[in-house]
């Protein structure tokens, strides 16, 4: 029964993404002036006119403010950058998109192209007063509640100068160092511009130096403590038991080529191959070259079939060549392990090792393996050379590897009803809130908290562990900040209807700094999604506290696969080319809807101490705002950045001015749960 459903997913995966390509390719021959998106993502297949997927940074850059010379060094290093061939490495960002017929497309036009239109010097003034720090948030949700010109590429840069000596909405002054001049850049970027161009980093838009601290990287996020990453602890015997399995077969590969190949060993007679198992080896070992350069060579040779015939031919000729197997060198070792006399040699040696093994070996062997077993049980070091010392070190290994076997079986057996329920079960009648009743318009609004110490954060968390009664695990780093997300939707759905559930379902994953600025890939910068069941309903804080704890715990029980399905998706489009359209449409319109909240972690790198852009000006500040789409009403993102941490929030225009609540309460919130 298993067989004929697994092939009836086949069936459908390839007949969905054959039908795709096909549609595509007709698109493109009837449309020639333009160049057809091939992405094909959950991002795309929501994204909408209405509700465009529109990413947005705001930078604080310490400095003064040169649009000229930022308009020169963009045209520069990103808008004339050509490859080796002498190509545009980014020319999309000359083209406008479009849609057609149900697929995006870029106009593949340049000469309508002005700089002037993207990077743009935004007014000092708003709404009659001078432009600080007390109404920068409205003035930037002002600007990008504002849909981008649909005849331009979609991509814009705000240059926002600040009037020195600002105050911040809670009439703090500025946080940047009022002495000395800074500015803002409000970065506008369509996620097709990204994901259609590889090459095109956030970083590369964002003019970040990436050379300066570029080897102090966080490698994965493996090394980073978050509830979105690390959701299943790696297996540690299996890959092990693959290391010591691939040197061991190394080694007796390059055992084997010393002994049998002339080429390698000068103990072997170079133009003379004696015998057919000499022949046989050497045989083997030239298939074994071939194929290992041809795979190597696979991709730096032209596409075209014949030529990467020729390129196999040209291989074997070589090796044909090297090892001098011709016809008469074969027959002649064919004959040469006919002879009668080498055939009565052949027996003679075979005779003698074996009585020799029974005679002199064998009493060796025994000694050997007692005395392993006298050492092991004495100091208990293993000697490796021998069988019991083999035994000792990889029957528990063996062990353990047969027991993470069977745990990823069964997570494999149990995954379609875990998913099933963290997707689809109604766990409580009182789950229902604001954020899923709103009616969207596309139009976003965005706000931001003060922002907090990372070592005033830490003091909380050992003040909260220590009030608390917590003696072995006191709430660390994200509990405390979970807690504070839950009051501050707790706030929210207080101003929207009033109505307070007692949970909320959450949608969440991570992200590094290191992606976000360019030094890292997207493979390893960003963690798949997980569903987080985060209380809302009044609590006091301890019992919300062991709350969250409880249901990060779930978390790490249940979600194994969930993560590992969206890590798929995210990474591969595995999904998307598996389900028909309308499918995926309608699966993403419930769930956008259930997971009406989507929280990003951006994990900074302790390792960089100061980041600069491409003019010498230091980056202080980063604001990332990931942009809610389909049901989805609220975005939040929990911005780490040089050794501080805050809120951002991007919202639907509906939701305002409501959506300030997120994050307005940002240190009262922390200052309750320090009191309790």
């Amino acid at each position: 029964m298993i067989v004929p459903n697994s092939r009836k997913r086949h069936l459908i995966w390839i007949s969905v993404s054959t039908t795709r390509k096909l549609w595509i390719a007709f698109l493109a021959n009837r449309y020639p002036y333009l160049k057809f998106a091939r992405t094909n993502n959950i991002r795309s297949l929501v994204d909408t006119s209405r509700n465009p997927g529109v990413f947005h940074v705001l930078l604080q850059i310490e400095g003064s403010c040169d649009i000229h010379a930022i308009k020169a060094k963009f045209i520069d290093q990103v808008l004339s950058r050509r490859d080796q061939y002498g190509r545009l490495c980014f020319g999309r960002l000359k083209f406008p998109l479009i849609s057609c017929w149900g697929q995006y497309a870029f106009v593949k036009k340049t000469k309508d192209f002005n700089i002037d239109n993207h990077i743009i010097l935004a007014p000092t003034l708003h709404r009659g007063r001078p432009l600080t720090e007390a109404n920068l948030q409205d003035y930037v949700s002002e600007f990008i509640s504002k849909y981008m010109p649909p005849e331009i590429p979609p991509w814009q840069i705000f240059c926002i100068p600040i009037a020195p000596g600002g105050r911040d909405g809670s009439g703090v002054a500025a946080e940047c160092d009022s002495v000395a001049p800074y500015y803002y850049l409000l970065y506008r970027v369509h996620h097709l511009l990204l994901e259609e161009q590889t090459r095109l980093k956030i970083s590369d838009l964002l003019l970040v130096d990436v050379k300066q601290g570029a080897v102090e990287t966080v490698g994965s996020l493996s090394e980073c403590n978050s509830i979105f990453a690390n959701m299943m602890r790696g297996p540690v015997y299996l890959p092990k038991m693959w290391r010591d399995l691939n040197a061991s077969i190394s080694n007796k590969w390059n055992e084997f080529v010393y002994n049998h190949d002339p080429l390698e060993s000068p103990d072997i007679e170079k133009k003379q191959i004696k015998g057919i198992q000499q022949l046989l080896s050497m045989l083997l070992i030239g298939v074994v070259v071939i194929v290992s350069d041809f795979v190597r060579g696979y991709s730096k040779v032209s596409a075209n079939p014949l030529i990467k015939i020729d390129y196999l031919k040209s291989l074997i000729d070589r090796e044909i060549q090297r090892r001098n197997l011709t016809l008469g060198t074969i027959w002649n070792a064919i004959m040469s392990s006919l002879d009668p006399i080498n055939v009565v040699k052949e027996w003679i040696f075979l005779l003698w090792k074996i009585g020799a093994t029974i005679t002199l070996m064998v009493p060796w062997y025994i000694y050997r393996e007692v005395e392993a077993m006298r050492i092991y049980m004495l100091i208990g070091k293993i000697k490796r050379n021998t069988v019991a010392g083999f035994l000792l070190e990889y029957v528990p290994v063996l062990y353990g590897g047969l027991g993470e076997c069977f745990t990823g079986i069964k997570l494999l057996y149990t995954a379609p009803r875990l998913v099933a329920e963290e997707l689809f079960e109604r766990r409580s009648d009182n789950t229902e809130h604001y954020l899923q009743n709103v009616s969207l318009c596309g139009r976003k609004v965005v706000s931001w908290s003060e922002k907090i110490r990372m070592d005033e954060l830490k003091l909380v968390e050992q003040g909260t562990g220590r009030k608390a009664g917590y003696s072995n695990h006191p709430p660390n780093e994200t509990e405390i900040l979970l807690a504070i997300l839950s009051k501050s939707l707790q706030a929210l759905c207080y101003e929207g209807d009033g109505k307070i559930p007692r949970m909320m379902h959450l949608s969440g994953r991570c992200m590094l700094e290191d992606y976000l600025l360019g030094t890292t890939n997207y493979c390893t910068g960003n963690s798949g999604f997980i569903s987080l069941n985060l209380p809302i309903e009044s609590l006091d804080q301890r019992t919300l506290l062991r709350s969250i704890r409880t249901s990060i715990a779930q978390i790490r029980q249940k979600q194994i696969i969930l993560n590992f399905l969206t890590i798929a998706q995210l990474k591969h489009d595995f999904l998307t080319n598996a389900l028909p359209v309308v499918v995926m449409k309608l699966l993403m319109n419930y769930l956008s809807r259930r997971f009406a909240v989507t929280m990003t972690e951006v994990i900074e790198n302790p390792n960089v101490t100061e980041r600069r852009n491409l003019l010498g000006h230091t980056i202080k500040d980063i604001i990332y705002f990931r942009p809610p789409q389909s049901n989805t009403s609220v975005s939040i993102t929990v911005q780490r950045f040089n050794g501080e941490v805050r809120f951002a929030c991007m919202a639907d225009s509906q939701i305002g001015p409501k959506h300030l609540a997120l994050t307005a309460g940002f240190r009262k919130h922390l200052q309750n749960i320090q009191d309790l």
